[in-house]
């Protein structure tokens, strides 16, 4: 799969933070703004500093992210480069919590390994324990970009050459009004998915495929599934090889800049519906639903890109693991 397209799409642009709000300003927006700048601290003049601290003196919810941007930077300090980090779901679950204002509470549920006998881990991919302290809003400076190269007259050469894998976390709501969490490892230049859908205390099914088949494991009653399809998840919304062929037939349309939680965001309305929001270095940050009927849905918590040196071959391992039986697993919600 090519995950690199030319378009005639605006080229990224360093564009200027908003100002910073004076000393007493508060609102949602003063909010959006000083939650911003907290995602640079370490690049601020000690005067831009001082008024952003002095706002979180004050705010509750800016003193929350800016704990929790301060244990990112601790994690992903000591994170060993050549070493796939576990802490990278930590990273999605924070971003859930940073962003999230009074949404769905419950325990933090992190991508869990799998288990041979005994309990002991067999690998060291993503992992996690329900109730772990949430993790980062941190990532959503987006560290991991390839700055696009203009080629020719007017065209954008766009790549995500350096990403292994997008992490992409979401909250759903089963028939009954249970949430439970839905997080997924996608690669987007081959198709391969690494999916955990985890209801606290109840269930915890791990899907990895490779495009082709999918195998499922309850890690909770250490069963595995063959053809598990249904526990996978439609990620086409990140093929930009299918992007640029809808954009080049006109079965999507580019809209235009726009602001999306008080970030600027390019958006691409798709063949299905859905709008696919990009940064200004047109990596994905979210996709809207019912964009035509209100103001648009956020369909994703937390997209997280996610460099080669995060990544372990065994996120995507897809052979039953040891102290498992084939069997069925449980329903899906």
């Amino acid at each position: 799969m090519n995950n690199t397209f030319n378009d005639d799409l605006p080229m990224p642009q360093n564009d200027d933070m908003p100002p910073l709000p004076g000393i007493g300003e508060v609102g949602p927006q003063v909010c959006a703004t000083v939650q911003l700048y907290l995602g640079v601290m370490d690049d601020l003049t000690a005067e831009q500093v001082a008024i952003i601290q002095e706002h979180v003196r004050g705010c509750p919810d800016c003193a929350r992210v800016q704990g929790v941007m301060q244990g990112a930077t601790h994690v992903f300090g000591s994170l060993p480069d050549s070493m796939p980090s576990s802490r990278v779901d930590e990273a999605v679950m924070a971003a859930i919590a940073a962003r999230r204002k009074g949404g769905i509470q419950g325990d933090a549920i992190l991508p869990g390994t799998r288990r041979g006998e005994g309990g002991v881990d067999e690998r060291k991919g993503p992992l996690g324990r329900p109730g772990e302290e949430e993790g980062t809003r941190a990532t959503t400076r987006r560290e991991v970009r390839d700055v696009p190269r203009r080629e020719g007259r007017g065209r954008v050469r766009l790549g995500w050459g350096a990403i292994a894998a997008a992490a992409i976390a979401a909250v759903r709501i089963d028939a009954h009004g249970a949430s439970y969490r839905v997080n997924t490892y996608y690669d987007p230049g081959s198709g391969r998915q690494h999916v955990e859908t985890v209801m606290p205390g109840s269930m915890d099914v791990v899907a990895v495929g490779d495009g082709h088949s999918v195998l499922g494991m309850d890690m909770m009653h250490h069963v595995a599934q063959h053809n598990a399809n249904v526990w996978s998840t439609d990620e086409s919304m990140f093929n930009l090889a299918e992007i640029r062929s809808d954009l080049k037939a006109n079965r999507a349309v580019f809209m235009g800049k726009d602001v999306f939680r008080g970030e600027p965001v390019y958006r691409i309305l798709c063949s299905n519906g859905l709008v696919l929001l990009l940064d200004m270095q047109y990596k994905p940050v979210n996709v809207l639903r019912g964009v035509g009927s209100g103001s648009g849905e956020p369909v994703y918590d937390a997209i997280v890109l996610m460099p080669p040196s995060h990544v372990s071959s065994q996120m995507w391992d897809m052979r039953v693991p040891p102290g498992f039986k084939m069997g069925e697993l449980p329903g899906k919600p």
